[in-house]
């Protein structure tokens, strides 16, 4: 897409009020090689600066808090603002129930299906498993569940 400068930040904040209605003061399931249950706020777009920001707050729950945001871990924080922009390859991605930070960034799932199924699965993690494995099964359930939500939406798609 080759926008100039004024129409890329029109395009962001466009972007930006299309998250603020679909995600403000909801929760999801945050992942960034790791996985945390948090609540989203304060999503704003810039004109100027052609990037869409928000407020996370982890939402404590038994068994989340996996991965590199295990509580032990140095990258923990129970609150910090995420940011995306109009950057090739980086280009964040907003559906009705899923925001991406482009390729290899954060996700934002806000499904309940998604949300409560990992909550399920965190509350049965085995004391045994360390918190990478705990972090590769959310991903797993994730995936699983993406690639079922991708099946049913062919179904329902006319021939």
């Amino acid at each position: 897409m080759n926008l100039d400068e004024p129409q890329l930040g029109i395009a962001m904040v466009n972007l930006a009020e299309k998250a603020r209605a679909n995600f403000e003061g909801r929760e999801a399931i945050f992942i960034e090689k790791g996985a945390l249950r948090v609540r989203i706020s304060s999503i704003s777009g810039s004109t100027s600066q052609a990037v869409i920001t928000a407020n996370v707050e982890e939402i404590p729950t038994p068994g989340l808090g996996v991965g590199l945001l295990d509580k032990e871990s140095r990258f923990f924080r129970p609150r910090w603002k995420i940011s995306a922009g109009f950057i090739p390859n980086f280009m964040t991605d907003i559906s009705d129930h899923q925001w991406h930070m482009g390729y290899g960034g954060w996700s934002l799932y806000f499904e309940d299906r998604i949300i409560r199924g990992v909550i399920e699965l965190a509350s049965r993690f085995p004391a045994e498993i360390d918190t990478m494995q705990r972090y590769d099964l959310v991903m797993e359930y994730i995936i699983k569940e993406e690639i079922k939500r991708r099946e049913n939406n062919r179904q329902i798609l006319p021939s």
